[in-house]
């Protein structure tokens, strides 16, 4: 199993590996809706992570 660590890597990596993607597909003038729906999906990963580790943090300081 991957680590949290590891599977934020390996989301970012695929963000810009995405986004290079959605770069060139609007610079020759294609479509890029299911590439931009997995960046959004990333992104909201990302985020639900760090809120999540936010959460866990605070939660910790309460005690430390």
């Amino acid at each position: 199993h991957m680590s949290q660590h590891q599977f934020v890597y390996h989301l970012r990596r695929e963000l810009e590996q995405l986004n290079s993607i959605i770069d060139r597909k609007i610079v020759r003038g294609r479509d890029y809706r299911t590439e931009a729906l997995r960046h959004r999906e990333i992104l909201r990963s990302l985020t639900r992570i760090k809120k999540q580790r936010a959460l866990s943090l605070n939660f910790l300081s309460l005690f430390f």
